[in-house]
């Protein structure tokens, strides 16, 4: 509780069943209006709970029990003043089996930049006929009398018949209704549970959120079918239109396809909300890049198209002159720089994404616009291919890439059998002390049919077949029989770092595996790290049975890879028994203009007794920036590149 009372984050826990706080940090007294722990714990939460509230409460108890955590945006009356927080809840497992309310609360004036769409959660019951039951303030506020029962509630009472029955058919209904509040009608998104009072009745919870702007918005853009309902851009049938159009005058343009990287994982853990904040401030950014002479469409998900024209004509031949060339790769770095640019609220909380581009032009690369976007497709997965945040021009033959995966799905499978997969290793280093604090296991694949093949394509193929387990299982062995080696060959007591999917970290073998591969070798294991992406702590931390604590008990070190990527929650990072955490190289390359963001980030870690361990590093400047800061651990091309161990064995030499 120490590390926890210190930080600025504001923390309690929640006692469901006595309804009272038992623990606060500071910030949380502060919050509470609160001038003692003492006085905290001795307020009476449920004297004034609606019975809705207390449903609500113990539906989280129950989720807890299956390992989920909640994210809402609440309203809050300490002392009569009102507060609102973006709230995390979290189950903590106590010694007689129940269950705590670990609470994680931002003010939502932090957010506002991302938040500006979100209403506080509002609650109420109601029996099986629509009869209304209780509610939460904010509820009745927004209600008031029109809330006595369900006909009365929803606007279109037909609606309400409709929500019913779907209740009686299903345990959960999600909807967007047009309710009938004190300012007039108004949107609203509901998810409506079915819940038992404690004395045993049956009754309907309502889940509410006002999204009369979003919707407002949404119906509008509906009648115009050529723009995408969330950014305002051209959609498929709007770009479509216009490409017609320039085929038919044949004036020259060159597509553009985009795909936001990391996008995926920023709209899982912080929620489709900010996800959908940071669509539209994308295309915002693609929509001010020359805007007299493009088109930008939302192509679908977080895929855009940007359309640029030339300023000249083609020549007698057909073909554009070379001066165009370079003006779409000019844009093409452009469109990198601009998406891949950090994003970030007024408070710094910074978000990262990057853009992998890939493009082809009218009329060299086709003359048909579908196939045109079809090549642009298939050479933005080259940029993907080759680590993202890049572009690539369209060459003949890119679109044969499934072919290729196809081929390599063949090859893979025979791999391990052949002797085919190699390792190299790249050193971690301790500025502290000079020496090598551990290498890093990194798979390299070798084809005689397909030559080198970059490591992303190989898990994605071995991960699409089923042998990405096996194939990891290759690497622990291997890297775990080349330790020793290592340790001879550097003169070091280094550990060895491998990284891990999430589907085999949860595998119930794999700590037992592991450990007979050390014993196998004479090691300890905390000689053995096992790296995984924030993404899969936050998936596998949310089940009951945490697989990653499961790994810890043997003894083997735990490091969390890619920090930063995405939303790194405290309620994730506390619960995990990890020794490290790594900071993503996007942080790295901004560090020197923001370096108050890797300080924050190393004092989060270092307040949860974990090492903070910096990637990327690659200049003196970056290093100097990591040490002032206080990060030790550094791993980049500054100090080393991945070696094959017989690199190491002949410098030895």
């Amino acid at each position: 509780m120490l590390a926890l009372d210190q930080l600025k984050t504001i923390v309690w826990l929640f006692d469901i069943k006595q309804q009272r706080i038992v623990w606060a940090n500071k910030q949380a007294l502060k919050w509470w209006e609160s001038d003692s722990l003492a006085e905290l714990t001795s307020r009476d939460f449920g004297a004034d709970a609606s019975e809705a509230i207390l449903q609500k409460q113990r539906e989280y108890e129950e989720g807890f029990k299956q390992g989920q955590s909640f994210f809402e945006l609440w309203q809050f009356w300490p002392k009569g003043i009102e507060k609102k927080a973006f709230c995390q809840f979290c189950g903590v497992l106590q010694d007689n089996g129940s269950f705590l309310m670990l609470v994680e609360a931002n003010p939502a004036n932090l957010y506002q930049d991302f938040l500006s769409d979100l209403s506080s959660a509002m609650f109420a019951s109601y029996k099986p006929t629509g009869i209304f039951l209780s509610a939460n303030p904010i509820f009745v506020s927004e209600f008031a009398d029109k809330k006595q029962d369900l006909l009365g509630l929803v606007h279109q009472p037909n609606d309400a018949i409709e929500l019913m029955q779907q209740l009686k058919l299903c345990e959960r209904v999600e909807i967007d209704l047009k309710l009938n509040a004190i300012s007039g009608p108004t949107w609203y998104h509901i998810t409506a549970t079915h819940a038992i009072t404690p004395q045993n009745e049956a009754t309907y919870l309502l889940h509410l959120h006002n999204i009369n702007d979003r919707k407002e918005r949404e119906l509008q853009l509906l009648e115009n079918a050529e723009q995408d309902m969330l950014t305002g851009l051209l959609n498929r049938r709007g770009l479509s239109d216009r490409l017609v159009d320039c085929v038919i005058a044949q004036k020259p343009f060159c597509i553009f396809y985009i795909d936001l990287d990391g996008f995926k994982m920023i709209n899982d853990s912080l929620g489709h909300a900010v996800g959908d904040q940071l669509l539209c401030e994308a295309s915002n950014r693609l929509a001010d890049i020359d805007p007299d002479n493009s088109y930008v469409c939302r192509f679908g998900g977080d895929e855009f198209i940007f359309v640029s024209f030339q300023n000249s004509t083609p020549n007698s031949a057909g073909v554009s002159l070379t001066s165009d060339c370079e003006k779409y790769k000019e844009i093409a770095n452009q469109l990198v720089d601009v998406v891949s640019a950090p994003y970030s609220d007024k408070s710094e909380n910074m978000l990262i994404i990057s853009a992998s581009v890939g493009f082809a032009s009218y009329p060299e690369d086709s003359g048909d616009y579908v196939q045109l976007i079809r090549f642009a497709d298939a050479a933005m997965y080259q940029s993907k291919a080759q680590g993202k945040k890049q572009w690539t021009q369209y060459q003949s033959g890119m679109e044969t890439d499934i072919l290729k995966r196809s081929l390599l799905a063949q090859e893979l499978s025979s791999a391990i059998e052949k002797q085919q997969l190699h390792l190299h290793y790249q050193a971690i280093m301790n500025t502290s002390n000079g020496t090598i604090d551990s290498f890093e296991a990194l798979l390299r694949y070798q084809n005689d049919k397909l030559g080198f093949v970059p490591p992303p394509e190989v898990i994605g193929v071995a991960q699409d077949i089923g042998i990405l387990g096996d194939i990891e299982n290759w690497i622990v062995q291997r890297a775990i029989r080349d330790l020793p080696k290592l340790r001879e060959y550097t003169n070091s007591q280094a550990c060895i770092a491998v990284n891990i999917s999430g589907k085999h970290v949860s595998h119930p073998d794999l700590p037992n595996f592991c450990i007979q591969q050390l014993e196998a070798n004479k090691l300890q294991p905390k000689d053995l790290i096992i790296e995984i992406t924030e993404s899969v702590l936050i998936d596998k931390i949310s089940t009951g049975n945490n697989p990653l604590n499961r790994i810890a008990e043997t003894g083997i070190r735990l490091s969390i890879d890619d920090f930063g990527t995405g939303y790194s929650s405290l309620a994730y990072l506390h619960l995990i028994k990890a020794t490290t955490v790594k900071i993503d190289r996007a942080i790295t390359e901004s560090s020197l203009s923001s370096p108050r963001t890797l300080k924050a980030i190393h004092n989060l870690v270092i307040s949860l007794d974990m090492v903070t361990l910096i990637e990327g590093i690659e200049t003196q400047e970056q290093a100097d920036v990591a040490n002032q800061v206080g990060i030790h651990l550094h791993q980049g091309y500054k100090y080393a590149r991945p070696q094959p161990l017989s690199y190491f064995k002949n410098r030895q030499k």
